[in-house]
């Protein structure tokens, strides 16, 4: 299900990202699950919201970094 607001990404990365990192992560997310080629069954369109949400985290983890100790995210300098 391709993200359309800040509530879908909170089941997938929590509800204390920053602004701008939602932003990065559901453009990533969309675009991700929007080239990904899937057929018309159910288990290929589950696979395509795994591969989405994986290569919207990683490129996330680029530029902030999760602080359990905080609960928090945090900007990467």
């Amino acid at each position: 299900m391709k993200h359309e607001n800040k509530l879908d990404i909170f089941v997938d990365v929590g509800n204390d990202l920053p602004m701008q990192a939602h932003i990065i992560y559901k453009r990533a997310f969309n675009q991700a699950y929007l080239g990904y080629k899937v057929k018309d069954n159910r288990r290929n369109e589950i696979y395509r919201e795994e591969y989405a949400h994986k290569k919207a985290l990683n490129i996330l983890k680029e530029k902030y970094k999760r602080d359990n100790l905080l609960e928090s995210w945090q900007q990467i300098h």
